[in-house]
């Protein structure tokens, strides 16, 4: 039985803040079998961002990517073994690990990735 989720409370409820979109806050309550038992306070920490791709893997591939970059973690791979990462396996070795998933935004070839806990 699909319940209606009443987003505008569950957004005053647990300080859920503007720029978490109503779409992602959505695919957030998508993983659950349960509305009920959503975990809502764990959403602000959990949203990585949205990404487009083909697939979950793919997405999660493009979030994987952008923190190894901002974080300086590839400065000092060289670049014959930078270039050559298969981003799309990280994300999915990533996501068979439980460390993260991605829920797809109705309408759209953009992908929202969580880290799950």
């Amino acid at each position: 039985m699909q319940t209606t989720l009443d987003l505008d409370q569950i957004r005053d409820e647990f300080a859920i803040g503007d720029h978490i979109s109503d779409d992602v806050m959505s695919a957030f309550a998508s993983n659950w079998f349960n509305s009920d038992d959503v975990e809502w306070s764990e959403l602000e920490y959990s949203f990585c961002g949205i990404y487009g791709g083909l697939d979950e893997d793919d997405s999660i591939g493009d979030y994987l990517f952008d923190v190894a970059t901002d974080c300086g973690d590839l400065d000092s791979v060289p670049d014959y073994i930078r270039n050559n990462i298969d981003w799309v396996f990280v994300g999915r070795d990533a996501r068979f690990n439980g460390k993260f998933r991605a829920e797809r935004l109705p309408d759209s070839y953009d992908w929202v990735v969580f880290r799950n806990f």
